[in-house]
């Protein structure tokens, strides 16, 4: 997919299973679907969680 990208979101809070992240600024997060995953440090590198479907609500960018 030619519009597929990372965006690494700053943990702010946890709690329980539960994780909160910062969304960065519409410029580098558009409103729309988003697929979220959660990596972990393993021994042979990052492991991808199965990715859960997000949206991002706001406006769009200028």
């Amino acid at each position: 997919d030619g519009d597929q990208r990372a965006v690494q979101l700053p943990i702010t809070g946890r709690s329980g299973s539960s994780i909160r992240a910062a969304v960065p600024g519409s410029t580098v997060l558009p409103p729309g679907p988003y697929m979220l995953f959660v990596l972990q440090q393993t021994p042979k590198g990052l492991l991808p969680s199965v990715s859960r479907q997000v949206v991002v609500n706001g406006s769009p960018p200028a």
